[in-house]
């Protein structure tokens, strides 16, 4: 039937709007993360954002080097930022610069391993899913329905944000303990 008349070239602008329209979505829930960000936590420092609708689209390109986009929030206090990043899914947790020198990078590891509920290994530092997980690279359909719910999208937001400021707070903290 595909090749039938123009029903081949309908199916192509039908993938097109679709990848449109999940372009649409991830900027509605990066644009929530921003304005939940910006009222719930004024007092941290402003981010570089990376998140933009051109990184998103190349996200759903497929080209290379597309992924791992976000917010970065400087700890300030110590070397290194936390972050709210995409790689098939979001996620947040802390980082450090590459130029990081070994000592600070240690410390850092030495925080992240202090605060239970990560999902990376001993050897990394802090990152955690948030608790509405979804998979934006292949999208099933349960997790397209939730990506089109602007309930959802809130709690995703809410809880990659809380979470983030959570471990800049832990940052500073530790920071200013002299640890």
């Amino acid at each position: 039937m595909l090749l039938e008349g123009d029903n081949l070239l309908l199916v192509a602008d039908i993938e097109q709007a679709y990848k449109e329209a999940l372009i649409d979505l991830q900027e509605q829930v990066w644009g929530r993360i921003r304005t939940y960000r910006e009222v719930s936590y004024p007092e941290m420092p402003k981010p570089e954002d990376t998140a933009s609708r051109d990184a998103i689209r190349n996200y759903y390109s497929k080209s290379r080097d597309n992924r791992k986009y976000g917010l970065y929030f400087d700890l300030g206090a110590m070397t290194g930022f936390v972050y709210i990043e995409i790689n098939h899914r979001f996620y947040f947790g802390y980082g450090v610069p590459e130029e990081a020198k070994a000592s600070e990078r240690k410390r850092l590891l030495k925080l992240s391993n202090s605060i239970a509920g990560s999902s990376g290994k001993s050897t990394e530092l802090f990152w955690r899913f948030p608790k509405v997980n979804i998979n934006l690279y292949t999208l099933p359909r349960a997790d397209l329905i939730t990506l089109r719910d602007p309930v959802k999208q809130q709690a995703i937001a809410q809880d990659l944000v809380d979470g983030m400021y959570n471990l800049w707070v832990k940052g500073r903290d530790y920071a200013l303990s002299g640890r």
